[in-house]
């Protein structure tokens, strides 16, 4: 066998390093891209108010009836709970039912919530409204004496006859329970940390 010479050996290596290197810039790979999914974030609200139109100073008069008209709106972008909470100091003397619609609220023990009612919104058809007591009106029994209406005023304390509402909103999802969802909007503050 003929042996090859030092220059022969060295121009085969670099013949065949180039026919590397040229094979290896041709090759292709099989490859596969996707289409980007993008996924957006919607920041969500609740918002409510309370309103009232007619005059809040009353006068007792047996037999008749008032206007009184407290009113809920709430604005919402997602399912929510909406509470009413009537604190009736009225020593009895002033007769109000609470609207359609609204639902007693009632503890883990099944026992109502005094004073406490509420409703359900999908929050879908935002802005809701909701009138709080039946008829828009109070009334005052006919049998009522200014005995009675003096011992009432003499019970309330220094507070005098009142009747007050109070509204709130919290969102349905996790609580996805009216009384769990009430007691989260009446937890005390946890304590910073020193």
């Amino acid at each position: 066998m003929k042996k090859l010479s030092k220059k022969s050996v060295i121009m085969i290596l670099a013949v065949s390093l180039a026919v590397l290197l040229t094979l290896g810039g041709t090759f292709a790979y099989l490859f596969s891209v996707t289409e980007p999914v993008k996924n957006n974030f919607n920041p969500n609200e609740i918002g409510a108010e309370l309103e009232e139109t007619t005059d809040q100073e009353f006068n007792i008069l047996p037999g008749t009836e008032e206007t009184k008209d407290p009113t809920i709106t709430l604005e919402t972008t997602t399912a929510a709970y909406v509470y009413v909470k009537v604190e009736d100091n009225t020593q009895g003397l002033v007769t109000w039912t609470i609207a359609d619609g609204w639902t007693q609220l009632l503890d883990a023990n099944g026992q109502p919530v005094e004073g406490v009612y509420y409703r359900e919104v999908d929050g879908e058809n935002s802005p809701y409204t909701f009138h709080v007591l039946k008829d828009d009106k109070v009334s005052y029994a006919s049998s009522l004496t200014g005995e009675q209406i003096k011992a009432g005023v003499t019970a309330a304390g220094a507070d005098g006859l009142s009747l007050t509402f109070t509204g709130y909103a919290i969102q349905k999802v996790p609580f996805n329970d009216p009384y769990l969802a009430w007691q989260e909007l009446n937890a005390e503050p946890e304590p910073a940390n020193p």
